[in-house]
């Protein structure tokens, strides 16, 4: 028999946004941003207090602050978009150990939140995305969002939100790029006369991003991304 698949954060948020915009009326919303949390308290729980671990509860203290505040603006928020690197390493305990408060969260206050993988959520550093895709998401083939693997598209009446994984095969000189099926989603999701966002957990090195470390933006002469 098949090991039944649990509902990602991705599908339960999913659910309170759609039920937040059939009872909305003003189709103006607020969001909030943010990201980097690297919140890993999955781990700490069975280790010694040392040092790593008062950084991580004071990470976990962060994150939760930062929930909190976002819940607390006026208007409160209708979606939380997160830049990736929410764990410190992509382990299936640290990964639901996230999800499980960040439900909490969703269900407690109404307020979706949909994230995008940042080279933490690899398991390991050349790990696969794996663990993510099951307890994040989103999966492929749900209906309820367009998506084409780990990238995916989310519609409200005014504003769209394109949802990009540019943490892609770990390469030389970057490990940042995006791959073929993110730039499918980008130029599907662009193609809107509605407002649109682009969440992504580094930017490429343009524009005002140019100056940017290869440690934290990807060169647009990456290979993989050059025909953009």
């Amino acid at each position: 028999m098949a090991e039944a698949q649990i509902e990602t954060l991705t599908d339960i948020s999913l659910k309170v946004l759609n039920k937040r915009l059939a009872n909305q009326k003003n189709p103006n919303f607020q969001f909030v941003f943010f990201g980097d949390t690297w919140f890993n308290w999955g781990n700490a729980i069975v280790q010694p207090f040392t040092k790593a671990k008062q950084d991580a509860i004071r990470r976990y203290q962060i994150f939760l602050s930062c929930l909190d505040k976002a819940s607390k603006q006026k208007p409160k928020p209708l979606i939380i978009l997160y830049g990736g690197d929410g764990v410190f390493s992509g382990s299936a305990e640290q990964l639901m150990f996230f999800k499980n408060v960040v439900e909490k969260f969703v269900n407690k206050t109404n307020i979706a939140f949909f994230m995008v993988p940042g080279n933490h959520e690899r398991n390991g550093v050349n790990g696969s995305l794996v663990n993510y895709q099951n307890i994040i998401g989103p999966r492929k083939g749900k209906k309820a969002v367009q998506e084409n693997g780990l990238n995916y598209i989310i519609n409200t009446p005014k504003l769209r939100m394109v949802m990009l994984n540019d943490v892609g095969p770990v390469a030389k000189p970057t490990r940042y790029g995006i791959t073929n099926s993110a730039l499918v989603t980008f130029n599907k999701g662009i193609n809107t006369k509605k407002d649109v966002v682009v969440v992504m957990h580094v930017p490429p090195k343009v524009g005002s991003f140019k100056k940017f470390p290869s440690s934290e933006a990807f060169p647009v002469t990456t290979p993989m991304i050059r025909r953009l």
